[in-house]
């Protein structure tokens, strides 16, 4: 691609997760988008006091005037201003990490020609169902990687490829070929099903829901059911540990059969520990995975036949990190009717995409070159957009 010889960098802005790969040092960060910011009043502008899981970790443990900043909002960036300083903080950090296994003299060279200063262009992972407005918004983010937005040959520029797309290619998948391939990426703010094929998009779902809703739904029904406050990061643990998706999941796959939760009592505020029933907490779960699993029947029902034969022939590929939750692969192949299986690296298939994208020209031909272009070569008759559940 012409022009495209500075492309060193990749980056995967999620939810809950951030992930940058530079094409000479590999994945340099894996952290959080959270911010925790000091309020300074009428005296000036909010201070960062942590970024990343640093700030993660502030959360419910902080005073009154420092507050916790998500920039992203199902699977979208809602505050670009605090996208760019939280990714501006992060690659600070990470520029000045020794990379890896390698030796003094290359890592004399990298500091010399780090990526974060010196490569022309960005690879930024945007949900197929972004508007041009929400693409502009990775865009604006993405320039915080470098705070004067400049590279060796002057300002840096973006390209941007769909998230379900950059997931194949890092499952090694080969995208070109004139065979459908069905993707499903469960992140936490949003889950999409996109069938590729011929290196483009040929049909697609997208639905505002994801694993913070899985956790809010595991909050709710604690508080409903036994009177429980449990934080958010208790109701995560609980999801990941104890629950299944009853509608794949073998039905004696529980070990638990209760489990202890320990919470706030919502009659008069103090501990209590007490014993769920697994199979309550999965329960509670269904209607959530039963939306997602209808996503990739609704893609189908919206293909030639030619491309379901190969959907049913190869199966359905699931990323991201809802498909770590025992039974909901199989819960998605079941509803679809063909065979599931889960990425080997859900968490991280988008940036191992970004990687191959920025060692091979062939494959820098799926990106586009600006919002306006990424909405005008999305496949609209077929796209299928849900604001999901708060």
């Amino acid at each position: 691609m012409k022009g495209d010889h500075g492309l060193g960098l990749s980056l995967d802005l999620g939810t809950t997760n951030v992930l940058v790969h530079c094409k000479r040092r590999g994945l340099v960060v894996d952290d959080s988008t959270a911010l925790a910011m000091r309020d300074a009043g009428r005296l000036g502008p909010a201070t960062v006091v942590a970024a990343g899981w640093a700030a993660e970790k502030t959360e419910g443990r902080t005073t009154h005037n420092v507050h916790i900043i998500r920039p992203l909002a199902r699977g979208m960036v809602a505050d670009a201003h605090a996208a760019s300083t939280l990714l501006s903080i992060l690659a600070t950090l990470a520029a000045k990490s020794p990379a890896q296994q390698i030796s003094a003299e290359a890592e004399s060279f990298l500091q010399r020609w780090n990526p974060f200063q010196w490569s022309d262009g960005i690879v930024v992972s945007v949900p197929f169902g972004a508007s041009s407005l929400e693409a502009h918004a990775f865009v604006e983010a993405a320039r915080g990687l470098n705070k004067n937005a400049m590279g060796l040959f002057g300002p840096r520029t973006v390209r941007l490829v769909s998230e379900p797309m950059a997931a194949a290619l890092g499952e090694g998948l080969d995208v070109h070929q004139p065979e459908g391939v069905l993707v499903v990426d469960a992140g936490s703010g949003i889950t999409e099903a996109v069938l590729l094929s011929l290196g483009a998009v040929v049909a697609g779902a997208s639905l505002r829901l994801g694993g913070r809703d899985f956790d809010a739904a595991i909050v709710r029904y604690l508080r409903a059911r036994h009177g429980l406050v449990v934080a958010n990061d208790v109701a995560e643990r609980l999801k990941k540990t104890v629950c299944r998706a009853r509608r794949g999941a073998d039905a004696k796959s529980g070990t638990l059969a209760q489990v202890e939760v320990c919470g706030l009592s919502v009659r008069d505020r103090r501990p209590v520990r007490i014993l769920v029933p697994q199979e309550e907490l999965s329960a509670c779960l269904d209607d959530l995975v039963d939306a997602i699993s209808l996503l990739a029947v609704q893609v189908l029902s919206r293909a030639s036949p030619d491309l379901v034969s190969d959907v049913g022939k190869n199966g359905l590929l699931v990323t991201g990190g809802l498909s770590l939750l025992p039974g909901f692969v199989e819960a998605l192949g079941m509803r679809a009717g063909v065979t599931a299986r889960r990425a080997q690296a859900p968490l991280r298939s988008v940036i191992q995409g970004h990687a191959r994208i920025l060692e091979s020209s062939d494959l820098q031909t799926l990106c586009t070159f600006s919002p306006t272009e990424w909405c005008r070569e999305r496949p609209r008759e077929n796209h299928v957009r849900d604001t999901g559940r708060s």
